[in-house]
């Protein structure tokens, strides 16, 4: 897909204020001579493989209409600054001083009559400056500055054969102090977009197997560990089958205490009851391999799906030790310095 235009803002604090006018927002068209022409262009290219969470706008009235949806539409009807600005003053009234003020891109393509409408948000400090050159502004890219900090950014785009409803977004500036899963930050998906979350087969099934893998190594609870190593290698068991991440634990007879520890690592509550077709190969790839490390430096692994079948376990009487045995041809022989 092709970049037909670029239009670049500075999106200043404004939370506190109650007026934001149309003269304290800069922002103009950005040249394709210009180097963040460039930039923004790699960045668009790599839109459809980074922006891999689905939203989906939600209807503000009985008429299922929606106040960003139809700023987006009239910035592709016609794309210039004055229809850009509504969106830049929604979410500068959204800034704080913890925010800070950022950089706010729009950025059009166009592929045989398919359009495309990507915003990137930067924080300021990426390396995007503005300079006076003979009376006129232009945004100039620091380029040691902005390829250290250019991987700090929340998009989103929308496509025409959507009808521009349903949207593709990524955040990439999280810092979640919870320590929980979290993909996206409320404030740029559901106060400044108007969305809310879509869930995918792929998606769900990557937050179940991210927080069933982090419960399984932070455990304090044997029997919650067990379940969930145990449920690992049945998986398969439920693919394609329509589950929530709450009806997900009853699928596979889990306990109440081992469905509560794995939901508590996943931050968003919005997620347990959207329910999604579960894809075993998805989870699995998050949870490949099963992992033992025993007191004498011994490590025992193998696919989680297969570990059962591959080491035989038993234990050791009158002690709280266990003997893994197996026996194949040897393939493949290495050092490491690392398990994989």
């Amino acid at each position: 897909m092709e970049v037909i235009k670029i239009m670049g803002f500075i999106c200043p604090v404004a939370k506190e204020k109650d007026v934001v006018l149309d003269s304290d927002l800069f922002g103009h068209e950005i040249n394709s001579d210009n180097k963040l022409f460039d930039i923004l262009t790699d960045i668009f290219d790599k839109a459809k493989k980074e922006c891999d969470i689905q939203i989906r706008f939600t209807s503000q009235s009985m008429q299922q209409d929606n106040e960003i949806r139809e700023s987006i539409q009239s910035i592709v009807l016609n794309f210039n600054k004055e229809n850009c600005l509504p969106l830049v003053k929604s979410l500068a009234y959204l800034t704080d001083n913890k925010t800070k003020e950022g950089l706010l891109f729009f950025v059009l393509g166009e592929d045989n009559n398919e359009k495309r409408l990507y915003i990137a948000r930067f924080p300021s400090e990426t390396g995007i400056t503005i300079q006076q050159n003979a009376g006129v502004m232009n945004f100039v890219v620091i380029e040691e500055m902005f390829l250290k900090n250019s991987r700090k950014y929340k998009a989103v785009y929308y496509d025409s054969k959507d009808s521009y409803w349903i949207g593709y977004a990524v955040d990439k500036q999280l810092n979640s102090s919870s320590g929980k899963i979290k993909e996206i930050s409320d404030y740029w998906i559901k106060d400044f977009l108007k969305s809310e979350l879509k869930m995918n087969a792929k998606r769900g099934s990557s937050i179940l197997a991210k927080a069933v893998r982090r419960t399984i190594a932070e455990t304090s609870d044997e029997t919650v560990k067990s379940e969930l190593i145990g449920a690992t290698q049945l998986i398969k068991n439920i693919n394609a089958r329509a589950v929530s991440m709450n009806t997900f634990f009853s699928e596979l007879n889990l306990s109440d205490a081992t469905h509560n520890e794995v939901l508590s690592k996943i931050e968003n509550q919005n997620l347990f009851n959207i329910t999604f077709p579960f894809d075993s190969s998805e989870f699995e790839s998050n949870c490949s391999y099963l992992v033992n490390i025993l007191d004498t430096g011994a490590v025992i692994m193998a696919p989680t799906s297969e570990f059962s079948e591959v080491w035989f376990q038993e234990a050791v009487a009158e002690s709280d030790e266990l003997k893994y045995s197996t026996q194949g041809k040897k393939i493949k022989e290495k050092i490491s310095n690392r398990v994989n």
